[in-house]
């Protein structure tokens, strides 16, 4: 093989021996813009990214909430195929999953346990606060423009609930509760009744475009609040219903 052409080998060679070496050590700070530019997800931001774009952490914000430190190893072979991957994990917590963007659609994958006192920052923006703890159980959320479908169920274990709608304020022991989605805009919400031995319907959450969610509550959960509610004549159905904007 003529010398030259050897030369050209080796140069090749060290060059993409060199671009290897730099991307192994792209700085996590990429994951936050990549993030931010893709526009999937309008008001949750990371800050204070430290590690690499491959496997770092973050501290996860829902607006002006801090949710906690979010750890990710991010799949290089996906990038390849620009369909990003990102397993992730919220420090402190049980609670893990994946992020997978594709063109216009992105999809979120949980699973595991939380403390509600990790989302009080998050909850009380809506004058809400809760205690107790959230399994979560093949949740999935997927975002395809402004369509929201989610899949999979939430089992909260019960305990203190306080409530501020339209100026009125009330707080009351909850008891436990499933919350349950398949592929749908909608989650079902059921509520255990302890004399029956069964869970009763508590309301749905349906997510409506352009980041809005729409909160319904039937009698047997409303008139725990408010007794003039349970006079509901179906206490099945929703007797109470909000709209607020998640993000």
């Amino acid at each position: 093989m003529p010398r030259s052409v050897k030369i050209a080998i080796y140069g090749v060679c060290a060059l993409l021996a060199l671009l290897f070496a730099l991307a192994l050590q792209a700085p996590a700070s990429l994951v936050p813009r990549l993030l931010q530019s893709s526009g999937h997800v309008s008001g949750l931001n990371l800050v204070d990214a430290q590690g690499t774009l491959w496997r770092g952490t973050a501290g996860l914000d829902i607006g002006d909430a801090r949710l906690g430190r979010l750890a990710w190893s991010l799949s290089p072979a996906s990038l390849l195929m620009l369909a990003p991957r990102m397993d992730w994990r919220l420090q402190d917590t049980g609670l893990s999953g994946s992020l997978q963007a594709g063109g216009e659609t992105l999809q979120a994958r949980a699973e595991g346990a939380l403390e509600l006192s990790h989302l009080t920052p998050l909850l009380a923006r809506y004058a809400i606060g809760a205690q107790g703890r959230l399994t979560l159980s093949g949740v999935e959320v997927h975002l395809d423009g402004s369509r929201v479908r989610v899949g999979g169920s939430i089992d909260w274990s019960g305990g203190r609930v306080r409530l501020g709608v339209g100026g009125w304020q009330g707080q009351e022991v909850l008891p436990a509760m499933h919350a349950t989605a398949t592929d749908s805009s909608r989650i079902f919400v059921t509520l255990w009744d302890e004399p029956r031995d069964s869970f009763l319907p508590a309301g749905e959450i349906e997510f409506l475009p352009d980041g809005w969610v729409k909160l319904g509550a039937s009698g047997h959960l409303a008139r725990r609040f408010n007794q003039s509610l349970g006079q509901a004549e179906d206490p099945d159905a929703v007797v109470l219903s909000v709209e607020e904007q998640l993000l």
